[in-house]
């Protein structure tokens, strides 16, 4: 049997990552995030680990460390999800950003720890930040001053098997001058995960209908949903928002692949982004979700492909690729928050076991 290495997870939320590290034989021995809820449904999933609601900036590797049965040298890797916007283009340490403050946060354990590697996650979005300097200064950052060797690239989620179109970037830092080399992948267009092969055994519901907790109506349809159903007998958190009819009237005039422009001028909003109530087309994988993915006004392809109405929580959870027997905890738009902030657990797993061979 391989041996396990072990983990810390910072600005660990709901536990994506760290779940799709797990999945690949890793063992998390701490966890830390600010918000509350996070680090509930992060306790509630992941019971052997020792989960710390605080502030990063006002605690240590060795104080996190103490609250487990563990040393800084039984720390084989680092991962999180830091901030890294605040990069300066005229100075590394700018203390008047918050947001490059947290990503020195991250880099304070890495100096403390000296794990083998560390990774970070990060929205495409950071590799074309002020003309792509800022990501250049964090891997120079990197190199210079904590003395790894990073790797960066993109992956999409759904070429890991993920029902979802999802970019990310990740850093990828190890400790002994070699080059890590991402995960080829498993999936590719026109063989995508489709939604359907996600949710199609859920319940079919109208606005309202549902029930925090209820038996499976029906056996899965695809191996995705069987993998999902995995070590659970009961559905939570199917429970379809009560809509207003305005907003019912709307959703049921938008076809699949459809958004506010298919509708008629007079139930058209008069302000806002222009890509919102838009809906998801069955026999394509999911657009990206975010944290705002129980909100019909919110840009992105929240509506469910077939039925007038938003995604559940549950059929956000397994296009995110999390297992039913995960939980979500807070009210439900932090549930959602919780789902649309994280790493895909597939994805994870996927890069995860490409890293085990270099540990």
């Amino acid at each position: 049997m391989t041996a396990s290495l072990n983990l810390l997870d910072l600005f660990s939320g709901g536990g994506g990552l760290s779940t799709g590290f797990e999945q690949a034989g890793y063992t998390t021995l701490a966890a830390l995030d600010a918000k509350p809820e996070a680090v509930h449904t992060y306790q509630s999933n992941h019971h052997e680990t020792t989960v710390i609601l605080a502030n990063i900036r006002q605690i240590t590797a060795q104080h996190v460390l103490a609250k487990t049965s563990h040393t800084i040298d039984d720390v084989d890797i680092i991962i999180g999800g830091p901030p890294c916007e605040g990069f300066s283009t005229v100075g590394y340490r700018r203390h008047d950003d918050p947001r490059s403050n947290l990503f020195y946060e991250f880099a304070r354990f890495i100096e403390t720890v000296q794990p083998k590697a560390f990774v970070i996650e990060n929205v495409p979005g950071l590799l074309s930040m002020k003309r792509g300097n800022i990501i250049q200064r964090v891997l120079t950052f990197i190199e210079d001053e904590l003395h790894y060797h990073p790797v960066c690239e993109v992956l999409n989620a759904a070429d890991y098997g993920v029902p979802q179109l999802r970019k990310r970037v990740f850093i990828v830092a190890l400790n002994n001058n070699r080059t890590f080399l991402f995960p080829k992948p498993t999936h590719k267009e026109p063989n995508y995960l489709t939604v359907e092969d996600a949710i199609s055994d859920l319940p079919s519901l109208k606005a309202s209908q549902g029930a925090d907790e209820q038996p499976y109506p029906s056996p899965p349809n695809t191996h995705y949903q069987m993998a999902r159903r995995h070590n659970s007998r009961i559905l939570h958190d199917h429970v379809a928002i009560n809509h207003s009819k305005l907003i019912q009237q709307r959703i049921q005039l938008i076809p699949e692949g459809g958004n506010h422009a298919d509708l008629p001028p007079s139930l058209q909003l008069q302000s806002g982004y222009p890509n919102i109530y838009g809906r998801l087309e069955w026999h394509q994988p999911s657009s990206t979700l975010t944290g705002n993915c129980g909100c019909v006004s919110a840009p992105g392809r929240f509506i469910h492909p077939i039925d007038h109405r938003v995604l559940t929580v549950r059929e956000a959870a397994r296009i995110q690729s999390f297992d039913d027997h995960y939980r979500f905890f807070g009210s439900r738009t932090m549930k959602y928050k919780l789902i649309g902030d994280a790493v895909p657990p597939l994805l994870a797993n996927a890069l995860a076991t490409q890293l085990r061979t270099y540990l």
